[in-house]
C-alpha cells in the first residue's frame, strides 16, 4: 500500500478516535453548573421577588436566618460526602463575604404557586451580566461548580413545596436551580429542606413520589413502598422531622442510596435489591 495512503488512513483513524473521545467525554461530564459533589462549589443566594411576593430589602434579619440555615445545609452535605471518602467544600454567604454570592432580583414572572415561569429564570441566569459575574466568582473563589438558590418570601400558609429544576430532565431547563420559599407546605424553611434541594442539583432524585417516573428513571415504585413501610428518615425521602430541636438542625440520614446517586460509591444493596437506575456519573 502506498505510504501516503497508509498515513492518511492512520491520521483519519486517530481523528475519528479523538472526535469520539471528545464526544463521549463531553456527554459523560456534562453535569450542569453544579458539577459533581467534589471540590469547591459556590452557592449563590438570589433574594428573589416575583409577581406575588417581595422582600423588604432593608430588613437584614431575613438574610441572617437564611444564611444560618444555608450554612447548616452545606455543613451536612460536606460531612456526609466525607463519610464516603469524598471531599466537597461550599463557598456561600455564611462563610464568605464575596458580594457576588448574594443577588437581589425582582421578577415580574410567577415563581410561586403551582406553575413556575422557568423561562424567566433561565433568561436571567444566561444573561450577559450574570454570565460575567459567574465567571468572575468562580475564578476569584477557585470554584469548579455553582448552585443558584432562589429564595422567595412566601408567607405562612403557602401550600407548595420547594422545587429544583434538574438539568438531567429533558423537560426542564438546561441547567439546575432551586426555588425555595420562606414557608413551604405550612412549614418554615429549614436546613433539611435546603440540603434536600441542593442534593437535587447533583442529580439525587426524590425517593418519596407516588409515581417516581420523573424523567430520571432512577427510582422504582417498589423502593418507594419499601421506604414508606420502614418509616425511612432518608433526607431524600422526607425533610420533616419531629426530632429536630430547631430548623437549623438536620436529623435525617444520608444513606448508601444517596451516596450511590451522588456518584460517591459505585453500588449499594438497595440499588441491587430494588433495581434502581444507574447514576448519571456512571453512564
Amino acid at each position: 500500500m502506498d505510504k501516503r495512503i497508509r498515513s492518511g488512513i492512520v491520521i483519519s483513524v486517530f481523528t475519528l478516535l479523538f472526535i469520539l473521545a471528545a464526544f463521549m467525554g463531553g456527554r459523560r461530564h456534562r453535569y450542569g453548573w453544579a458539577k459533581e459533589p467534589k471540590g469547591r462549589i459556590a452557592v449563590v443566594t438570589v433574594m428573589a421577588g416575583d409577581a406575588h411576593y417581595k422582600w423588604n430589602r432593608d430588613d437584614e434579619k431575613d438574610r441572617y436566618y437564611f444564611f444560618k440555615i444555608l450554612k447548616s445545609a452545606c455543613d451536612y452535605i460536606e460531612e456526609n460526602v466525607a463519610r464516603y471518602g469524598g471531599s466537597v467544600e461550599f463557598v456561600h454567604s455564611g462563610n464568605c463575604d464575596d458580594s457576588r454570592l448574594i443577588i437581589n432580583k425582582d421578577f415580574d414572572a410567577e415563581l410561586s404557586g403551582e406553575v413556575h415561569d422557568t423561562e424567566a429564570v433561565d433568561e436571567f441566569l444566561n444573561s450577559e451580566e450574570i454570565t460575567s459575574e459567574r465567571r468572575a466568582l468562580l475564578k476569584a473563589q477557585k470554584c469548579r461548580g455553582i448552585i443558584y438558590l432562589f429564595y422567595i418570601n412566601a408567607p405562612k400558609g403557602y401550600a407548595y413545596p420547594g422545587t429544583t429544576y434538574m438539568w438531567m430532565q429533558p423537560s426542564d431547563p438546561e441547567d439546575e436551580f432551586s426555588l425555595l420559599y420562606a414557608h413551604m407546605k405550612n412549614e418554615e424553611i429549614s436546613a433539611a429542606i435546603v440540603a434536600h434541594e441542593m442534593l437535587h442539583c447533583f442529580g439525587l432524585p426524590d425517593l418519596y413520589a407516588k409515581d417516581p417516573d420523573d424523567g430520571t428513571h432512577l427510582v422504582t415504585k417498589e423502593y418507594v413502598t419499601h421506604l414508606k413501610e420502614t418509616d425511612s428518615d432518608d433526607i431524600m425521602f422526607s425533610v420533616y422531622s419531629q426530632r429536630a430541636r430547631d430548623r437549623y438542625e438536620i436529623t435525617q440520614s444520608f444513606s448508601d442510596t444517596d451516596a450511590y446517586f451522588a456518584g460517591l460509591i459505585r453500588s449499594c444493596d438497595d440499588a441491587e435489591r430494588f433495581g434502581l437506575g444507574r447514576p448519571i456519573y456512571f453512564r
